[in-house]
């Protein structure tokens, strides 16, 4: 039988945390009182950033590290080029590591950059849509 290597371990256990974390951001989208289409359009979009961005057939980034790299999901092929929909993106984002924040899964830091980055860049990404 053949072991998995480096990379494949990686690419499993990243896979087997981001479902606890879709369950955990599940969770506080249903405290928040949101429409079951406004639950679906968020998780829609986490499950693509973290399950198809950050875990692909080459890389394998956790979580914590796709904290730092929203803008290259924007870019990517992952969402549609449209103001709306980077707007959505970046509020689903914001929601999920706020979530992530608040239920200790990452540290100040990482939220922070988070928010930060989107605050500074969401006209510009904008810009590249039109």
């Amino acid at each position: 039988m053949n072991e998995m290597n480096d990379f494949e371990k990686k690419f499993v256990q990243y896979s087997f945390n981001n479902h606890h974390y879709m369950e955990v951001f599940l969770v506080d989208l249903v405290k928040e009182h949101l429409s079951i289409q406004t639950i679906n359009k968020h998780t829609y979009k986490i499950d693509i950033y973290l399950n198809k961005y950050l875990l692909s057939a080459d890389n394998a980034y956790s979580m914590k590290e796709g904290a730092r790299m929203v803008q290259g999901f924007l870019k990517s092929d992952y969402i549609s080029h449209k103001p709306s929909s980077i707007k959505t993106a970046t509020t689903s984002i914001k929601k999920f590591y706020k979530s992530m924040f608040e239920n200790g899964e990452i540290g100040k830091d990482d939220y922070d950059y988070v928010i930060e980055d989107i605050k500074n860049n969401l006209k510009d990404w904008i810009k590249m849509c039109e």
